[in-house]
């Protein structure tokens, strides 16, 4: 997998590296060297690399980018071969998650079809759901309580792309209330952002955190859904309702450099780079879109400014915190505690998907700034 995955990728990058005295760096540019590092570092059949998948299908359909189709599909169809072992807690992950859908819906990979339909009929009737009726981790020790908002990040845009493209209207109302009910049952009332997790510190507790990467994977779904969830349908206005006041409360939790802290309310926890990351790129969805007002673009803007910091010329990311689920107690402080490394698994994906809405909205240069304290 990996030897035809670096001869595509170093050919594009041969065709595209701008100097590096340049003060500017193209956005297109941007995802070029972070997936050519990704794809040398992690394993793209867990779930950190099905959203670098993601992210390459929605950067392949910029214009221009028709190679990177043909590549996303052969990547896709390495998960049907077994070249590329897709495993975790959510049948999604065997045919490469979200990603096979949602090129499928844009016209691209037919002979994805019956491997989605089969696999989206399979996780809609076997994965475990807990006893108010969410899709939840095979892992979990009380499956009848314990959610995570992580869980939002392949459920919603899993079904809904799948119903989307199958025409099944189950799938599309189960995305749906998948993320509302998360939110409804996870958001911080104080700062409208939301908690991480229910049931993992005692029955039906919710974890104090307001956690970077897991208020992006909420944002996340939220963005599939103001993206491409039918006007007509009956929650489409609950939805606008809900991603209006989430991104309120995330703006106003964004820092001087334009990004988000580990624990978003703290901030002597160090910047993160994952969930913020995720969020720049929903908050340009929903610029994109017109739910979201055009005032945050230069939040969007300054957010992406600040993430370039933690780039390097050959890819690599810094800052973004290992993996995580109710750490200690669940308190703000054992968020915070929470070590970063150099180059994790979760790093990659959320900056393709940042830097290509970047793109979809015309921001086709960013300015070179070390803003790093």
């Amino acid at each position: 997998m990996k030897s035809f995955a670096i001869i595509f990728l170093c050919s594009q990058l041969l065709t595209s590296l701008q100097a590096i005295n340049s003060p500017h760096i193209e956005t297109n540019e941007v995802p070029l060297r972070v997936t050519a590092k990704a794809i040398d570092t992690i394993d793209l059949g867990l779930y950190p690399g099905v959203l670098l998948v993601q992210g390459l299908a929605e950067y392949s359909l910029l214009e221009g980018n028709d190679p990177w189709i043909r590549f996303t599909n052969k990547l896709l169809n390495q998960f049907l071969t077994g070249e590329i072992h897709g495993r975790g807690n959510f049948i999604a992950y065997e045919v490469g998650g979200m990603a096979a859908p949602y090129l499928a819906f844009h016209g691209h990979g037919d002979d994805l079809i019956p491997h989605i339909r089969e696999n989206a009929d399979r996780m809609f009737r076997e994965q475990i759901r807990t006893a108010d009726n969410l899709m939840t981790s095979k892992t979990a020790k009380n499956p009848d309580d314990q959610v995570f908002i992580d869980i939002a990040f392949i459920v919603t845009p899993y079904f809904l792309y799948s119903g989307l493209l199958l025409e099944n209207q189950d799938y599309i109302d189960y995305a749906v209330f998948q993320t509302l009910e998360l939110f409804r049952i996870l958001k911080d009332k104080q700062t409208g952002l939301v908690h991480q997790a229910r049931g993992y510190n005692g029955a039906g507790n919710l974890t104090e955190d307001n956690w970077s990467r897991g208020n992006g994977w909420g944002a996340f779904a939220l963005a599939a859904l103001m993206r491409d969830l039918p006007g007509s349908h009956p929650e489409r206005q609950a939805v606008e309702i809900l991603a209006k006041d989430f991104f309120k409360a995330v703006i106003a939790h964004q820092n001087s450099q334009g990004l988000w802290y580990q624990e978003m309310t703290d901030p002597d926890s160090y910047i993160e780079t994952s969930g913020s990351g995720l969020l720049l790129h929903a908050i340009g969805v929903g610029i994109e879109v017109g739910i979201l007002p055009q005032s945050y673009r230069d939040s969007l803007k300054k957010g992406l400014q600040g993430y370039l910091s933690y780039i390097s010329l050959d890819g690599s990311v810094s800052n973004t915190c290992i993996g995580c689920l109710a750490p200690g107690n669940g308190t703000k402080t054992d968020y915070a505690a929470r070590q970063w490394k150099l180059n994790d698994s979760h790093a990659f994906g959320p900056v393709v998907l940042a830097f290509t809405q970047a793109r979809k909205l015309g921001i086709d240069e960013i300015a070179l700034k070390d803003t790093r304290n």
